[in-house]
């Protein structure tokens, strides 16, 4: 089966890369189309092909990673062009199926789905069920971003709550497909090429939050959580703030100022190259998620290889894949009194939190493997060519 998968700004990277494998395992020929992202470091030829097809022009003009509003009218008009070229290079590669991840535009891009449908069945995995998790993005992303799903012929999402609330926005039930998320592997690396200094072994417990730094994921409440931990349990832990942030980072670092807890939280604010994950992760003691929603989380799914206790929000992917005592603990979301409490029993227990621990380890081992979730992938394309255009390579 010939496979495009589109993942124009890179937004998932790691989960393209694994879903590409897994297919690929399956027999599948996937090309996976996005655009040049420099932190990727997987240490072996990957079995899909990758071409970087979508903004080169604006990654030429900011290859210094500069934000701004210029940036993005220049890359939302790079993408406009990049997905009407990217029809004709569609239809030379005449794939059975088109396989979108994510729609930046979502009102052009939904526009553009109809026409690709005329090539091929098009499926899209919904990762967010809640449009950017309520956050405010430009208004022109906004256009069409809740109509968008219907437009195509199949969509996968992680869990059957995510089912539940598309069906809720009345789409219909036979079109979503529930693929589980799988962990995330990063590759070893070679220690001796990192700072040592950015993850210098200590005596302190260390308490990290990974992953892009946006409001719905609860760092306001995590710090709010810790500053309420008991003064000697404070003066003997750490909390690591690890990941690239899409909102003012130093209104956090003020709130931080103000409960008077700045001297014990390092920040690292940058997207963190996936050489310098496992190091990151064998540094912690303890892995925080304190958001305030989600459907699934791959930078849980990252955490669990792992090994490490969890303590996470009550909400969608968190609740489905953990077991509270057993891995961690779930809290109540946005209350950091319970997620202090439970920061509190697990710093103090270290039985227990090498019980969680291994725990985490062996749910990581019992998840579904890539490959097996690109077996259920590819009984979901089955499906779409049976209710649209017959898959080509099945005349």
């Amino acid at each position: 089966m010939n496979v495009a998968m589109i993942d124009p700004s890179a937004f998932t990277p790691p989960y393209d890369h694994h879903l590409c494998e897994g297919l690929s395992q399956r027999e599948c020929d996937v090309t996976l189309f996005t655009t040049d992202f420099e932190y990727l470091n997987w240490d072996s030829e990957t079995p899909y092909k990758k071409t970087n097809f979508f903004y080169k022009y604006t990654n030429q003009i900011y290859s210094d990673g500069t934000r701004s509003w210029h940036r993005k009218l220049i890359k939302g008009s790079e993408h406009i062009t990049n997905m009407i070229l990217f029809i004709r290079q569609i239809k030379q590669l005449d794939p059975d199926i088109i396989h979108f991840q994510w729609l930046p535009l979502p009102i052009f891009d939904k526009n553009l789905a109809k026409i690709l449908k005329r090539i091929a069945p098009i499926v899209h995995t919904v990762h967010d069920t809640i449009p950017y998790h309520g956050a405010s993005p430009s208004r022109l992303q906004k256009w069409g971003i809740r109509s968008a799903p219907k437009v195509f012929d199949k969509l996968i999402v992680h869990t059957k709550d995510a089912k539940s609330k598309l069906t809720d926005r009345e789409i219909q039930e036979s079109k979503i497909s529930v693929v589980p998320h799988g962990p995330i592997h990063y590759p070893d690396s070679d220690q001796s090429d990192m700072d040592e200094s950015v993850y210098e072994s200590t005596n302190e417990q260390t308490i990290l939050f990974f992953g892009g730094i946006k409001e719905y994921k609860g760092v306001d409440v995590l710090l709010r959580s810790f500053a309420g931990l008991p003064s000697e349990l404070q003066n003997g832990a750490k909390l690591k703030i690890a990941g690239s942030a899409s909102l003012e980072i130093s209104e956090l670092q003020e709130l931080a100022c103000e409960l008077e807890i700045e001297d014990r939280v390092d920040w690292d604010i940058r997207y963190v190259p996936d050489e310098e994950v496992p190091r990151l992760f064998g540094s912690a003691d303890i892995v925080v998620f304190p958001y305030r929603n989600a459907d699934q989380s791959g930078a849980l799914m990252t955490a669990l290889p792992y090994g490490k206790p969890i303590i996470a929000s009550d909400v969608g992917g968190f609740s489905k894949t953990l077991t509270d005592g057993i891995h961690g603990y779930l809290v109540e979301p946005e209350n950091p009194d319970s997620l202090c409490a439970a920061l509190e029993n697990t710093l103090l227990n270290e039985s227990k939190r090498n019980q969680m621990g291994e725990a985490v380890l062996r749910l990581s081992d019992n998840i579904l493997s890539w490959e097996q979730i690109g077996m259920e992938t590819i009984q979901v394309y089955k499906s779409t060519t049976q209710s649209s255009v017959s898959i080509k390579n099945s005349r």
